[in-house]
């Protein structure tokens, strides 16, 4: 391209910038993004011997990482906006399952109503469907987070937001209606289900349950890759399926330490109690906090931390919604809750008698670490990736949309070798974002003259 005088520089420029967000994006192939919810690290060596499904196909044809560590605290809405934004949870400011924010109050996993609130999602850490959405990428998004609060104004151009669906059936209908999507022309489309991790929280990650989950959740895959291959496409979508976190087994059979927690501690001292399970929060009232801590030192089994305590490597304590002491269980042990009107949720008689699974606890437990598997054009094949974070997840996304990621704590080089071609050492600003660079550079140049 050539342009001689300054005003066919601007009008190159302007040529230029709307192809922003829409030739770039439309280049790119499909992606698709399926979440399994609570599928840990390993879960893969549950299928019989010599089973070759879909994830051994995924695995020789494409891309799996040894593993991925969690974020903390390894639990649901914190890791699900970790993957979509590549933050971690002190920053995207979704710190929990169950918060409380002085401006908001309450935030608690199953109620849409208190989940929608718009001051939840506005910390200026925008979830991937927004922003390939503002870079002209159709996308849907398939019982997923809150993908139907607007955020920075925009919302995908397809959204189903979670609900808690259990069952097998969920994964069949949430993947004929990714194929459904792909087939209308959508390139980004992000699929939920969370039968794996219902599984394992009821019948624990190990024995006849999981395995006979992990061969039903192989099956349905091979039924969507065949869809795809019928219409031709297989090789033409790009594919990345994810876990949020990993799962470790409890109960009385495994002598599991049920730490009653207003057995060492006085509840009403706190205004808050948040969460229990692998980890409680607890928000003093005023001039308890002492009071507070010199009660929990009696507590066996546990770590307790003041919020200027915790570990660097949790990226777990700036936020506000964080509260100020955080009682960590150890390994084999659980934190029952109270049942006083503070505790949140609050756990009623019983409520731990028919759980065999849970997670939330910190990455140095192996259990916690969950799973990256890749296929299609843009992955290398047959490629082992070594141990990457679960905030990588977000940057593997935008390079294969070709959009310009929005700031966020992945680290390219963990991730750069899955990709095929091989990428630049440094990452590549998205197509959307080159064209905007270089229209930039065109009305820089009119001002002097050049040439291009």
């Amino acid at each position: 391209m050539r342009c001689i005088t300054e005003r066919s520089w601007v009008c190159c420029s302007l040529a230029l910038l709307a192809c922003v967000g829409t030739s770039a994006a439309a280049a790119a192939n499909p992606l698709v993004l399926f979440i399994v919810d609570g599928f840990r690290w390993d879960y893969q060596k549950l299928l019989p011997l010599g089973h070759k499904g879909s994830l051994h196909m995924i695995e020789k044809e494409g891309v799996r990482a040894k593993r991925v560590y969690p974020i903390f605290p390894s639990v649901s809405y914190a890791s699900w906006t970790s993957i979509a934004t590549g933050r971690w949870a002190e920053t995207h400011g979704i710190v929990g399952n169950n918060m409380w924010d002085d401006q908001l109050g309450v935030f608690t996993l199953f109620n849409r109503t208190l989940t929608g609130q718009p001051g939840w999602w506005a910390a200026g850490s925008d979830p991937i469907w927004v922003t390939s959405t503002q870079q002209g990428v159709k996308t849907a998004v398939i019982g997923f987070s809150r993908c139907d609060v607007a955020v920075s104004g925009v919302k995908p151009a397809y959204c189903s937001p979670f609900e808690k669906f259990h069952g097998l059936q969920t994964i069949k209908d949430h993947l004929a209606l990714a194929i459904d999507k792909i087939d209308r022309g959508f390139k980004f489309v992000i699929v939920y289900a969370e039968h794996i991790d219902s599984v394992g929280h009821k019948y624990g990650p190990s024995g006849s349950k999981m395995q006979q989950a992990m061969v039903e959740l192989d099956k349905e895959l091979s039924v969507f890759f065949k869809e795809l291959d019928q219409r031709k496409k297989l090789d033409k979508v790009n594919f990345v399926m994810v876990g949020d976190h990993g799962m470790t087994e409890v109960g009385a059979h495994v002598d599991t330490n049920f730490l009653y927690l207003d057995l060492y501690l006085s509840p009403l001292l706190a205004e808050r109690i948040i969460d229990r399970g692998a980890y409680t929060q607890i928000i003093p009232r005023a001039s308890t906090r002492e009071q507070i801590l010199n009660e929990l030192a009696s507590m066996p089994n546990v770590t307790v931390y003041t919020r200027d305590e915790f570990p660097t490597e949790w990226h777990y304590a700036t936020h506000s919604r964080i509260p100020e002491i955080l009682v960590l269980a150890d390994p084999g042990s659980v934190i029952v809750g109270t049942q006083t009107d503070n505790m949140l949720p609050r756990d009623l008689p019983g409520a731990w008698d028919g759980t065999r699974g849970i997670h939330g606890y910190t990455r140095n437990m192996t259990d916690m670490a969950t799973v990256f598997y890749a296929r299609g054009p843009g992955f290398r094949r047959n490629y082992t990736q070594d141990p990457m974070e679960l905030v990588d997840i977000y940057q593997v996304l935008a390079h294969q949309l070709d959009i310009e990621p929005r700031p966020h704590n992945g680290t390219w080089a963990t991730v750069r070798h899955m990709f095929s071609p091989a990428p630049a050492l440094r990452p590549a600003l998205g197509g959307a974002a080159l064209l905007a660079q270089a229209a930039l550079a065109a009305l820089a140049a009119a001002r002097v003259g050049t040439w291009v």
